[in-house]
């Protein structure tokens, strides 16, 4: 899995479309637990890990400043795709007229929390009635053309409007800040030798090397 996950809040706005705004988090190694500020109001927050894996973490109808929230990811929280909830059938017919049937899927199948499709993220409420709105499926990872990565690897940022840090996503054997590194071949270098070893935030003598 890689060492980060996507936290997508989304703001209910009366009479409006909704607000839907993107944080990136990276996992400290060695670590289960991430920690999350968010200044803004939202009513929904999902958490994306990799290979674009959706999980319901927090469903509230007002938002409430200050508010200390401890969520964890769950299997049956995670959001299924219409793909394994219809058939064929379904599936074949135009849009307007499968989406119609997206409220029994909340009603028929009792532990369905959300579920998807290339337009629409779905919630199933209290009720069992299915709320849905647009979702962006296809956001790019390329820090949005200024992709600062090394060897074609994957730039991600922690807020899509307002970037303030880009993280690389290095694959198997490279590693570093900008995965400049890479533990191919024979090296004598202690970056090489124990880069995946090195634990953030810990003073050498306690390192597990």
């Amino acid at each position: 899995m890689m060492p980060f996950v996507f936290i997508h809040s989304i703001t209910a706005i009366e009479n409006d479309n909704h607000q839907h705004k993107t944080i990136l988090k990276k996992i400290i190694f060695d670590r289960n637990i991430i920690t999350v500020f968010i200044t803004h109001s939202f009513h929904v927050l999902f958490i994306e890990l990799a290979n674009r894996t959706y999980y319901l973490g927090v469903l509230r109808e007002k938002f409430i400043e200050s508010e200390h929230i401890q969520t964890r990811i769950l299997s049956n929280y995670q959001c299924l795709s219409i793909n394994e909830l219809m058939n064929n059938t379904f599936l074949n017919y135009a849009f307007v007229h499968h989406a119609k049937y997206y409220p029994y899927l909340c009603q028929q199948q009792k532990q369905l929390k959300c579920f998807y499709d290339n337009r629409y993220r779905c919630i199933c409420d209290v009720n069992r009635f299915s709320n849905c709105f647009t979702f962006n499926h296809t956001l790019s990872y390329d820090c949005q053309g200024e992709n600062i990565c090394e060897n074609g690897d994957l730039c991600f940022q922690d807020n899509i409007k307002c970037p303030i840090l880009s993280i690389c996503a290095c694959p198997e054997c490279y590693y570093g800040t900008k995965c400049q590194f890479s533990t191919r071949g024979f090296v004598l270098s202690l970056d090489y030798i124990l880069g995946y070893h090195i634990k953030p935030n810990v003073l050498f003598h306690r390192q597990p090397f």
